[in-house]
């Protein structure tokens, strides 16, 4: 009876957090869709184009331009370089891969069997496959690769719009796009780094394939694959201060440094903008509303395993159906959550909100309590 007791408060302890973990996140992130929101339409009215003429020292501007960088990246293990914004390099490995599935079977007296059942199979991986414990002897201890590479990325360190410098923060933005060619390395020295003799090395469009066939791989090929951001047009919104872009600060604290490729007008980055709070808010309202389901869930559960009543969590433990029960309660609760935290972004909306939360939070205690 006492391990049921305690039991009982292990998941009301529980339950408890993850409730109250994801109210926390339904309020917050409707208060920081109300600043994202605010500064999104700030961004929209304070921002001037760079080109006329108007734009004060430190006024938020919008430009569009040639970013360019005088310098080279070098990827000095293969020998790949270019006057490049950035060089990223990907390397796979052709492996022997293990997965597991299980099959399960009752017998007659409803005992249940359950059978591991181990795949093999090759794929391109992005690091080598340690088969030295592989169940099958037929494939353990078979991979190796033939060099290992790690993954590798570099940026320039000066990289400017129109001669205009753009701060790191701002150049991370910018979305990889280009195949970077491999026409140029020097097959032979890869070759003869590998300390392998008679090794096939090929080159073509932006991969360095190292092994016989690209086309037929083999176990422990290597394929290295470069793609980067080539000098080209991009847009900016930022503050302009001397002969740099910096961070516009709004206020509520949001700063304002973004950058897209291509010829981007305003109306581009505020749309790109509210998509991406959106996205943002959409993730913040599914993963709080599961914490507050899996929390009152364990909560009521645990309610029910106590001896003593609990005033009105009681009325709801005692539900036939326990889990339907926690997603009623759960449902209500989320509901008041998410007006409150948007009261100041849709006020009516959000009292609305909050009244249907609240409406259907009585309801459910109203009929388990007649």
């Amino acid at each position: 009876m006492e391990k049921i007791k305690e039991k009982g408060w292990l998941l009301i302890i529980l339950g408890g957090l993850w409730l109250i973990t994801g109210s926390f996140i339904l309020i917050y992130n409707g208060i920081e869709a109300k600043r994202a929101a605010s500064s999104i339409s700030e961004a929209a009215k304070a921002c001037v184009e760079l080109t006329d003429g108007s734009a004060r020292d430190g006024q938020l501007v919008h430009a569009t331009g040639m970013v360019t960088t005088d310098e080279t990246l070098t990827d000095r293990a293969l020998g790949m370089s270019g006057n490049l914004i950035r060089l990223d390099r990907k390397v796979e490995y052709f492996q022997i891969v293990e997965s597991t599935e299980e099959e399960r079977e009752k017998d007659g007296q409803g005992r249940e069997t359950v059978t591991t059942i181990y795949n093999y199979d090759v794929a391109w991986t992005d690091k080598p496959v340690d088969s030295k414990y592989f169940y099958s002897n037929e494939y353990a201890g078979k991979n190796f690769v033939i060099k290992e590479y790690p993954q590798w990325s570099a940026t320039a360190s000066d990289v400017r719009l129109d001669g205009r410098r753009l701060p790191a923060s701002m150049v991370e933005q910018a979305e990889v796009i280009s195949e970077i060619s491999t026409a140029d390395v020097d097959i032979i020295e890869i070759m003869l780094s590998t300390g392998r003799k008679g090794l096939n090395v090929s080159a073509y469009d932006n991969v360095i394939y190292i092994g016989d066939n690209p086309d037929e791989p083999h176990i422990g090929d290597v394929r290295i694959t470069y793609t980067g951001i080539k000098p080209g047009t991009m847009s900016v919104m930022a503050a302009l201060t001397g002969d740099e872009f910096v961070p516009y600060k709004v206020e509520g604290g949001k700063e304002i440094a973004w950058l897209m490729n291509g010829e981007c007008t305003v109306k581009d980055f505020i749309a790109a903008r509210k998509k991406e709070a959106g996205s943002t808010e959409g993730l913040g309202w599914v993963l709080g509303v599961l914490l507050c389901i899996v929390g009152t869930w364990a909560l009521l559960g645990g309610v029910r395993k106590r001896l003593t009543p609990v005033p009105v969590l009681s009325v709801f433990a005692e539900a036939d159906k326990l889990f339907l029960c926690s997603l009623g309660v759960a449902a209500g609760w989320s509901l008041f959550c998410v007006g409150l935290g948007r009261l100041a972004l849709t006020p009516l909306i959000s009292l609305l909100l909050m009244a249907a939360g609240a409406g259907l939070l009585y309801g459910l205690y109203a009929v388990r309590n007649r």
